[in-house]
């Protein structure tokens, strides 16, 4: 990376995309993790824990898209015509704006998963058992 203010842009925006292909990975590799655990499963319980950490690490990356976010504005700041301007920005959101949008709507998905798996999780526990609820109430 030179000196110069449209390689430094250049670097960062390929840094925010590649963060983009790397949440999207996370994001597959954890749903197919989740549904993959059925109920019935050994690892049942860790359905929940395995959303959190998906949570937890798209937070991360949109953290550091943030950051390339920042340091592309600092570029376009001081540049002097040495990076081409971009077209008018689609729905009015930039390409940053959408990247780090993307990754809300991961995290969004993972938090509604893991509010179902939870409710569900808990109907469960709280369900009588069949047994139980077939014996006699008492003898006279």
């Amino acid at each position: 990376m030179g000196n110069e203010p449209g390689e430094f842009w250049r670097h960062h925006s390929n840094l925010l995309w590649s963060r983009v292909q790397t949440a999207t990975a996370i994001e597959v590799a954890i749903l197919a993790g989740w549904f993959n655990i059925t109920d019935k499963s050994l690892f049942s319980e860790y359905r929940s824990w395995l959303l959190c950490l998906g949570i937890v690490l798209l937070l991360l990356v949109m953290l550091l898209m943030a950051r390339d976010a920042q340091y592309m504005a600092v570029a376009e700041q001081i540049r002097d015509n040495g990076i081409p301007q971009p077209l008018p920005p689609i729905l009015g959101l930039r390409g940053r704006q959408i990247a780090i949008l993307a990754a809300v709507i991961l995290i969004g998905v993972n938090v509604v998963l893991l509010a179902r798996s939870c409710c569900i999780t808990s109907k469960i526990v709280n369900q009588p058992t069949s047994a139980a609820s077939s014996a006699p109430s008492g003898s006279k």
